[in-house]
């Protein structure tokens, strides 16, 4: 009887230690550090912020761009990067990797926001 008990303890026991070595999955999440938020963007305003303005709460543009009309568009872009990893035993092993590029414009006149829009990419 204890033998029986002992055996089926031992069982369960490496059943618990080998689980780990079974399935394995690993998720990590990376942000680039020139990120803005809705809450950010939500605070421009056409025809009322300046260029200055802008410049203090989003940062150096990382492109400026003139347009034909004489106006300037400064782009910001940043990455939402997520690496996903999974494994079984050590006959499979997948890695996915998903990726969204985020982009902001703002348009500029005499220094002053004309339009502004954002796409994810």
């Amino acid at each position: 009887m204890y033998k029986e008990v002992f055996s089926f303890l031992i069982i369960v026991l490496m059943a618990i230690l080998l689980s780990g070595c079974v399935l394995k999955v690993e998720s990590d999440n990376h942000t680039s550090s020139d990120r803005w938020y809705d809450s950010d963007v939500a605070t421009i305003q056409r025809g009322k912020i300046t260029s200055d303005q802008v410049l203090s709460g989003f940062g150096r543009p990382g492109k400026r761009i003139g347009s034909d009309s004489g106006n300037e568009v400064w782009r910001y872009t940043y990455s939402d990067k997520a690496e996903t990893e999974v494994g079984f035993i050590f006959l499979f092993h997948i890695d996915v990797e998903d990726e969204t590029n985020h982009e902001l414009n703002i348009e500029f006149k005499n220094n002053v926001v004309e339009n502004f829009w954002t796409s994810r990419y």
